[in-house]
C-alpha cells in the first residue's frame, strides 16, 4: 500500500516538473526599454506576474505618462508602466487601466531595471 501511495505521489511530482518545463519553453516575457529589448527570465516572470496583480480597476489615466517604450510584454499583452510615481498599468491590447499596490510598482521597477 505504501509502495502504491509513493508511486503516485512521484508521478505526480513529475508531471508537475513537466508541466514547468513546458510552460518555460512556451511562456515568453519581453522587455522594451526605447528601441532595445531584453528577455525576461523565468524567474523574474514570474515575479513580474506577481507583481501586476490588480489593487482595483482605473477606467481614466489619471495624467500618467504611459509610453510603449517602457513596457513589457507577456504573452502577446503589452503592459506599459507609468513614467512618473503613478501606480497605474496600461495594457494597450486591451486599452485597460488598473492599478497596482505602490510597493509592487517600486519592485517592478528594480526587476526590470537589470535589464535595461
Amino acid at each position: 500500500m505504501k509502495k502504491k501511495r509513493t508511486k503516485v505521489l512521484v508521478m505526480i511530482l513529475l508531471c508537475f516538473v513537466a508541466a514547468v518545463l513546458i510552460w518555460n519553453l512556451i511562456d515568453s516575457a519581453t522587455l522594451r526599454v526605447g528601441n532595445q529589448t531584453a528577455d525576461i527570465s523565468f524567474v523574474d516572470r514570474l515575479q513580474i506576474r506577481w507583481l501586476l496583480l490588480m489593487k482595483e480597476t482605473d477606467f481614466y489615466e489619471y495624467g500618467c505618462d504611459f509610453s510603449e517604450d517602457y513596457a513589457v510584454e507577456i504573452n502577446g499583452l503589452t503592459y506599459c508602466f507609468a513614467q512618473d510615481d503613478c501606480d497605474t498599468i496600461y495594457i494597450k491590447e486591451l486599452d485597460f487601466y488598473y492599478v497596482i499596490f505602490k510597493g509592487n510598482h517600486v519592485r517592478l521597477h528594480e526587476i526590470l531595471s537589470r535589464y535595461e
